[in-house]
């Protein structure tokens, strides 16, 4: 999908777009945990990603990334692909400016907006994994927002349309590789069976409907969740491996030196338990 056929992120606000240069990072916070790559103790992984959402793995060699997604299948679930038409289980989001690969959302230098992956999916990924292999020199940093302080914010606003946001859906149109159009309906958020809230949203669409005061929401929470100050902010350095929950917490990144090279590899792990935010009503066009 390219940037003329994403009309609804097109027309988000100039703040979707923040420069590098104007981020300032704090990562006095940042849960970063040492391995080894014979030694990972997936067990802790799950238990620190419970509690915290996320956790950051810094490898002390460069990670077999095939390696690894067998040795976490027991405890993330299986591999999903990560396109509609094709297979591909291991992605890589690269960016080489020696190619033409500009013209492409994900493999680009350009700043992308705060999101969930797989939402296009029937049911979207629980884990996120991104692995860095080579980081860009300047900017690149990755950003990330929480769903409790995304849903504490609208509950500030309006506590009625925050829980519509629970019950109501949404109506998302995109691009499909080869031409055309595909919709479907799904909720902004969801309660999960362990009680916490769950989020899954993309606003890199072709267009987004709903009714007028669910509509005016997202809008407020383009602006909220793309603020710095909403956010943790950090760089990957090589070597190491952002695992997000990918219903708890919406991610982004900034943009970078557009003669620098970045590369990441990311994995979808279904996850062990199924919860219930699903697509409603697909349409192929």
């Amino acid at each position: 999908m390219n940037s003329q056929e994403i009309r609804y992120f097109n027309s988000l606000p100039s703040l979707l777009r923040q420069s590098y240069v104007k981020i300032n990072i704090d990562n006095s916070n940042l849960l970063r945990i040492r391995v080894e790559e014979t030694k990972i103790n997936f067990d802790e992984i799950v238990e620190v990603i419970g509690v915290r959402d996320y956790c950051i793995l810094t490898f002390s060699s460069t990670l077999d990334i095939q390696e690894f997604a067998e040795k976490a299948n027991p405890f993330f679930g299986d591999l999903m692909s990560q396109t509609q038409e094709a297979s591909s289980l291991i992605y890589s989001v690269e960016y080489n400016p020696q190619f033409n690969l500009s013209n492409m959302q994900l493999n680009s230098n350009s700043a992308q907006p705060m999101h969930t992956d797989g939402h296009f999916k029937e049911k979207s990924p629980k884990y996120l994994c991104l692995y860095c292999c080579e980081q860009a020199k300047n900017g690149g940093f990755s950003q990330m927002v929480f769903a409790d302080d995304v849903y504490s914010y609208i509950k500030s606003l309006s506590l009625e349309i925050a829980e519509q946001l629970f019950s109501e859906y949404i109506e998302y149109s995109r691009r499909r590789p080869k031409g055309g159009l595909f919709k479907y309906n799904k909720k902004l958020f969801f309660r999960r069976n362990d009680g916490k809230i769950g989020i899954s949203y993309n606003p890199i669409m072709y267009e987004i409907k709903a009714d007028k005061k669910i509509e005016q929401a997202l809008t407020l929470i383009n602006y909220f969740t793309n603020k710095p100050s909403s956010q943790t902010i950090f760089r990957l350095q090589p070597n190491e491996m952002l695992i997000l929950d990918n219903e708890r917490v919406l991610h982004g990144r900034t943009s970078f030196d557009r003669t620098s090279r970045r590369k990441l590899k990311r994995l979808w792990f279904a996850g062990r338990n199924i919860e219930e935010n699903g697509i409603k009503n697909m349409l192929i066009i």
